[in-house]
């Protein structure tokens, strides 16, 4: 036997074998992928402009706070495409949770006023786009909150709310004593700004010692509500 050629052939297939676990590719020898190591493929051209359209007309239906609705142009629907695209899109995820804010804020306001059932609807809506928000824990504790508070309504005739009636005067002046006595939380809905500071301060002239306090918002329909947690 020629030694020569069997001691070449021993080291040809040395390299070989040591060459075993790794893998050539375009522009030289790169090592294999670790099995479970995360790996994304990039998106193509066409894809990146469908990706960034998506992103697009989400950014335009939240400024416009469609959130949900119409069914064919809304910002969930919007950022929903985008992340079936890329699913760890941060633009895309920011869109989810402002929109699961926003239906927070909702849920919040309704059940302040004593809607429990449409501040639970609006909450669906909220862990529909994001259900790890990180106020979820806080708008669900104050929803159960004010299910369990005593809540008191007090609807103002319009029309005597509109000409500063006497009548409405003292009514109001009887809600202020019912919210010192029971150091209640006072939600005040009037039509405009100025209405609820005049219901205000009718409500206030029944204490001389004490400042009432009270959460003013505005809506179509007036009223006075006492909150008197458990």
């Amino acid at each position: 036997m020629n030694i020569g050629k069997s001691r070449t052939a021993a080291i040809l297939l040395g390299v070989v074998l040591g060459l075993g676990g790794c893998q050539y590719f375009e522009g030289g020898m790169q090592p294999q992928v670790t099995v479970g190591e995360e790996y994304t493929q990039p998106l193509s051209e066409s894809k990146r402009r469908e990706l960034n359209w998506f992103l697009e007309m989400g950014e335009y239906a939240l400024k416009a706070d469609r959130l949900t609705t119409p069914a064919d142009d809304n910002a969930y629907t919007w950022y929903k495409r985008a992340l079936a695209i890329s699913p760890q899109d941060k633009d895309a995820q920011r869109g989810m949770n402002m929109i699961s804010e926003r239906y927070q804020q909702f849920a919040r306001k309704v059940a302040e006023q004593g809607l429990i059932v449409k501040a639970e609807q609006y909450l669906q809506k909220a862990k529909m786009a994001a259900l790890a928000h990180e106020n979820m824990n806080a708008t669900e504790a104050f929803i159960e909150l004010m299910r369990e508070s005593d809540i008191r309504t007090y609807r103002l005739a319009d029309d005597a709310l509109s000409v500063r009636a006497s009548a409405i005067k003292d009514k109001l002046h009887s809600i202020g004593r019912h919210a010192f006595e029971l150091k209640a939380k006072v939600l005040i809905v009037a039509r405009n700004d100025k209405e609820g500071r005049w219901i205000y301060q009718q409500m206030q002239e029944a204490s001389q010692d004490s400042r009432l306090r009270a959460n003013l918002q505005t809506g179509k329909k007036p009223f006075v509500q006492l909150r008197i947690d458990p």
